[in-house]
């Protein structure tokens, strides 16, 4: 319990550190709550995903379908740093 207590805090530092390096100090409360709530909204609906999705399918095919999140994650994280991140000329 200690290990992800130790590792719940490096996480949390870290994101709202990096959160503070890409918005803008006036708009850094409004993303800082976006953030948040779409934390909370994921943590809330993923374990009810995963019963229900183990009672349909089994709970092996369910762990292994959690991959797809991840996969989507990861596209729309490569979208939004190829759309929003663009290097402005100096």
């Amino acid at each position: 319990m200690s290990g992800f207590g130790y590792a719940k805090g490096l996480y949390d530092a870290n994101i709202w550190a990096s959160l503070y390096d890409v918005v803008k100090p006036e708009r850094r409360g409004t993303a800082l709550g976006f953030m948040n709530s779409m934390a909370w909204l994921g943590g809330s609906a993923g374990p009810v995903a995963v019963a229900y999705a183990a009672q349909t399918l089994g709970m092996g095919a369910a762990i292994s379908a959690s991959s797809i999140v991840y996969l989507l994650t990861g596209f729309l994280l490569l979208w939004g740093v190829r759309t929003f991140m663009r290097t402005r000329p100096a």
